[in-house]
């Protein structure tokens, strides 16, 4: 018997010797993405990777890109079906299952029937696989429409100035709103302004329906995500509603609501991979503190918290990790709309200071996460170039800085789970590519790029050549080398850029 017991306990060592220190089963998640933009797309898969997990994601076929009509979800209801017999967890937006997009879900085209029978598809994953997790987001509908020309930029602006008059009127009682809400209604076309309010309607539905799944265990996760918005606006009657009934079913662990959107995919990808988060120092570069961004309805702060929850990313004074945050000297501003009233830029005396703050944390061992959000959509050069005089730039172990800062915020969490304390190789390459993008290109590439094509009359927010848009954009980045140089060193990463859509914000950035 004792020989037998030796032989057994000799071939389990022999077994433990051919596996890998320190090996583990590779996890799997299915991922369903808000829509086929690269950071809705790509970057929660590539963070996904980064951690070590496997991503089953659907092929861009089966999804609807930028403005097509919704293709019909039986596709990817049955991908979705098949996938999460193979899933650790499942993360799925509701904009592409229900609608096929953000876009989309911006004009409603589907029924009450339809929605309900797409939802019943989660329903029936989660009897056949009770132990499986699923992570949802459900987009709170922005304060305007979608623009794509001169024309619907005109009436995005004015249903934008509708749902300011609107919340005015109704939560105010201001009786000048009242009028110019009446003049607004009267001048808005009738088309415009009902695809508007049905599309919020509607999309309030199903914030309820994905409460209830929350509610019967089928949802484990929700993150309630409040796309463009000001703190004047037609969403905040919503809101409210929704945070009472979150409150009185007691699941306030359980549904998270905040400003973005683009960056929930990458936020629950991470939270599936990474539920026991981590603790997290908070170092702010400038002392505006109590800003609020623009494109969001509260101060950044409050989503700085509330994002952190959702990530179970706790601040700790001690912790290794670090994030390091570039607010507004006084009021952000934006790359994209241009430098407004009130925004003042930090002097190079300044950026010395903040770069030496951030040089004297990574020399001391601390692992730097730098989130720019000192203006919307790109991050500031001057900062990047500063820390560069410091320290290699790569030395950061991430970097965000793209879109609103809701956005950068949720990216730059996601990235701190992903790379597990290690600046590996592939997570310098990741944050080589943010760099390129969020900064290089969204800042500076984008509007040169923007101006040219302008003035050669083609319309940016639908770009019909983007073959000769491509090639611009690639000169413009060869014609800011010296910036390049000035961020990397003699380490300029080579990369390509491809248009995902056929627009400027998505650009797709790859070593």
């Amino acid at each position: 018997m004792k020989k037998i017991l030796l032989l057994i306990l000799l071939l389990a060592m022999c077994v433990l010797e051919q596996q890998p220190a320190g090996s583990e089963t590779q996890r799997v998640i299915g991922f369903i993405p808000l829509d086929t933009r690269p950071y809705t797309y790509d970057i929660p898969i590539q963070l996904g990777k980064l951690f070590g997990a496997k991503i089953l994601y659907p092929d861009m076929d089966i999804l609807t890109f930028f403005r097509e009509k919704p293709k019909s979800t039986a596709l990817l209801r049955s991908w979705l079906l098949q996938t999460a017999k193979k899933c650790d967890a499942l993360v799925v937006s509701a904009e592409q299952l229900l609608y096929g997009g953000l876009i989309q879900s911006r004009e409603v085209k589907i029924s009450i029937s339809d929605r309900n029978e797409i939802i019943k598809t989660l329903r029936t994953i989660k009897k056949a696989h009770p132990n499986l997790k699923i992570y949802a987001s459900n987009v709170l509908m922005r304060n305007s429409i979608s623009a794509f020309d001169n024309e619907s930029v005109f009436w995005w602006k004015k249903i934008q100035e509708y749902s300011k008059a609107y919340y005015r009127a109704y939560a105010k009682g201001d009786i000048e709103a009242k009028a110019e809400l009446k003049n607004l209604t009267a001048e808005i076309p009738e088309k415009v302004l009902n695809t508007f309010l049905h599309a919020r309607k509607f999309g309030y539905g199903d914030k309820l329906a994905f409460i209830q799944l929350v509610k019967d265990g089928i949802i484990d996760q929700l993150i309630i995500c409040q796309e463009d918005s000001e703190a004047e606006g037609i969403q905040r009657f919503e809101q409210e509603e929704l945070l009472s009934m979150i409150q009185k079913e007691g699941l306030t662990d359980k549904i998270y609501m905040a400003n973005g959107a683009g960056e929930a995919g990458a936020e629950l990808v991470m939270r599936a991979l990474c539920p026991d988060g981590s603790d997290t120092k908070i170092v702010w570069l400038g002392e505006n503190i109590n800003f609020s961004a623009m494109y969001e309805d509260r101060p950044f702060v409050e989503n700085l918290k509330s994002h952190m929850s959702a990530l179970n990313i706790r601040e700790t004074s001690n912790a290794d990790n670090v994030i390091c945050i570039l607010p507004p000297k006084r009021k952000q501003s934006d790359y994209v709309m241009g430098f407004s009233e009130g925004y003042e830029e930090y002097s190079s005396e300044e950026f010395e200071v903040m770069s030496q703050r951030i040089s004297d944390l990574v020399k001391n061992g601390k692992h730097v996460f730098l989130l720019d959000i000192e203006a919307a959509n790109g991050g500031n050069p001057k900062l990047l170039t500063a820390v560069a005089k410091k320290i290699p730039i790569l030395e950061l172990y991430g970097y965000s800085a793209w879109d609103t800062a809701s956005n950068s915020l949720g990216t730059l969490l996601a990235q701190l789970l992903a790379c597990k304390n290690k600046n590996s190789e592939e997570n310098k390459s990741y944050t080589s590519e943010r760099i390129l993008n969020d900064c290089v290109y969204q800042s500076i590439v984008r509007q040169k790029v923007s101006e040219k094509l302008k003035n050669a009359g083609v319309n940016v927010w639908n770009i019909e050549d983007t073959k000769t848009a491509e090639q611009l954009i690639s000169d413009t980045f060869q014609e800011n080398e010296e910036l390049l140089h000035n961020i990397f060193g003699d380490n300029v990463p080579k990369f390509q850029t491809k248009l995902r859509w056929p627009r400027l914000f998505e650009i797709k950035v790859s070593l």
